[in-house]
């Protein structure tokens, strides 16, 4: 299935090819650390102290070995997202429904 034919909840706007790569390449991640940079992300957006994000990065990359470059375009990712989700205020279910949709697998989805 295309992403163009695909409708997101979280943003009104076609969403861009390397956006849905961003979002596949968390498959890649365990359930912990999925679970751990979806915490590091929603606490910057909760508290929009950068801080926050900048040292929870930092922290994961130490803890995972992952490279950073790799998980800049990951976190951006994550970041639009959320807040995309947040603006639109989405159910749990409506947020799966998207995180599936991007090709997350259901497992993991839920953890996010």
């Amino acid at each position: 299935m295309s992403m163009a034919s695909v409708s997101f909840r979280f943003q009104d706007s076609a969403v861009e090819s390397d956006f849905v790569q961003d979002m596949k390449a968390l498959n890649a991640l365990s359930h912990e650390q999925l679970e751990k940079i979806t915490a590091i992300v929603l606490g910057f957006l909760s508290s929009a102290d950068s801080s926050e994000l900048i040292d929870g990065t930092q922290r994961f990359i130490e803890d995972h070995g992952v490279n950073p470059s790799a998980l800049k375009s990951t976190l951006r990712a994550l970041l639009l997202f959320f807040k995309g989700c947040a603006r639109k205020q989405l159910t749990f279910a409506a947020v799966n429904d998207d995180l599936v949709q991007f090709g997350l697998a259901a497992d993991k989805s839920a953890v996010a």
